[in-house]
């Protein structure tokens, strides 16, 4: 007995370890830890298995729910296979394409097995919170002392820098209840965290993660006044936004300007003139004119082919085909996904494959979240979730969000562990 106790509490601390580090791991190792995920995986398979044998699946209601929903997805994105003729040699494009299908049903074995640790709230915001201050103490010191960068990064990556940078900031913010309910000087935590991560995100030049920034304080705001004055809200707000630009104005005062002014000029250039798919075929575009390009031909392979798409992974093919009859810009061919999931899987799957994907991985995580906050949107711990979800669907509209390893296990992770601490806490029981 003594050995099976302590190979739980081994379990236990090896799960809760993993979501205190993880986001501040994969901001400043960019590694996505595999190896790491897999263990979680088996462990929390096994206990399904077991509680399958033993007829308890009542628990799991949930999961199950996504599970049957995500399989779904799957089995349309076999049938778009065979549509497309597709029964023999499958390329690689195609078997990535399931590949990360299958890893965002890592969501149902890591939800189970963070249930049985009891996950403890405190983790979930200390982990954003040495996230938010680890990313923008690197960021502004990195500006600093080479103030020559354009773009702060880490190996290379300022996407995925300034997607965990900017979650970790508004996470952080949003566990201030938390904090006020310990010491008082505590609550200088969240509130440093958040200027100084979300200064981080600034200073990556990431305008897709500066698209989230709207919304997500939309977001904190409706949660904020369900617990203080609005007015005060509103003030604080005010205030935020302007301590923010005052120190990205220190540091770093031209890359918001030539970022943004980099959108104007390229958009102008990309659409002067156009009035059909080949107008751009030998122009020379940027980064913000292969994404329109990309935007095009996407919509109008899904146009198309509405129902299955062009098939699983097949995009960068039917791209070629475009490329090949001198209909799009050229420069586009090195792209295996258009930039934006929701095109992905309508290009490749259609319109019912963009329905179940939308459902799988937005919206049932959204409804879990609700169901394990008791039905309470009151929790500030719900809201932190709701951040999350929220973000990854803005991060979706301009890069692979869901089509990358690190991410979607970040997703996954976080989300997991959020509702079960709220279960917890007890909140989910209510409902059950």
């Amino acid at each position: 007995m003594a050995r099976v106790l302590n190979k739980d509490l081994a379990i236990k601390y090896f799960v809760w370890t993993i979501v205190a580090v993880y986001p501040a791991c994969v901001l400043l190792l960019q590694s996505s830890f595999t190896l790491v995920m897999l263990a979680v995986v088996a462990f929390g398979t096994v206990i399904f298995y077991k509680d399958w044998k033993a007829g308890e699946l009542s628990d799991h209601a949930c999961e199950i729910l996504l599970l049957k929903v995500g399989m779904a997805g799957l089995a349309l994105s076999l049938i778009s296979l065979f549509a497309g003729g597709r029964l023999v040699d499958i390329s690689s494009a195609e078997l990535e394409y399931f590949d990360k299908q299958l890893r965002f049903m890592f969501f149902v074995p890591f939800l189970i097995l963070m249930k049985r640790t009891e996950m403890p709230e405190k983790i979930i915001w200390w982990g954003a919170i040495a996230a938010a201050l680890c990313a923008g103490a690197y960021s502004i010191i990195t500006k600093i002392i080479t103030s020559e960068i354009a773009r702060v990064s880490i190996i290379n990556n300022p996407i995925n820098f300034a997607y965990f940078s900017v979650l970790a900031a508004f996470v952080s913010i949003n566990g201030l209840f938390f904090f006020m309910k310990m010491k008082r000087y505590f609550v200088c935590l969240p509130i440093l965290a958040f200027f100084i991560g979300l200064s981080g995100a600034i200073f990556s030049g990431s305008r897709g993660a500066w698209l989230a920034i709207p919304v997500l304080t939309v977001l904190t705001i409706v949660n904020f006044k369900k617990h203080f004055n609005p007015a005060h809200v509103y003030a604080a707000a005010i205030s935020g936004l302007v301590l923010t630009a005052i120190i990205i104005g220190t540091v770093g005062d031209s890359i918001v300007q030539d970022r943004l002014a980099q959108i104007g000029s390229e958009v102008k250039k990309y659409y002067a003139g156009s009035n059909d798919l080949r107008s751009t075929v030998n122009s020379s575009l940027g980064s913000v004119g292969l994404r329109l390009e990309m935007y095009r031909v996407s919509l109008d392979i899904s146009k198309n082919n509405p129902f299955f798409g062009a098939g699983p992974g097949r995009y960068q093919y039917s791209v070629n085909e475009y490329i090949d009859a001198g209909k799009i810009n050229s420069g586009i061919k090195n792209f295996r996904y258009p930039h934006n999931d929701y095109l992905t899987v309508a290009t490749c799957t259609g319109i019912p494959g963009l329905v179940i994907f939308v459902i799988t991985v937005y919206f049932l995580p959204l409804y879990i979240l609700y169901i394990y906050a008791g039905k309470d949107s009151s929790q500030p711990l719900f809201w932190a979730g709701v951040i999350i979800v929220a973000g990854y669907m803005i991060f979706s509209l301009s890069n692979s969000t869901m089509f990358k390893n690190v991410r979607i296990y970040y997703y996954c992770l976080m989300l997991c562990a959020i509702c079960a601490s709220l279960k917890s806490r007890g909140y989910g029981s209510k409902n059950e």
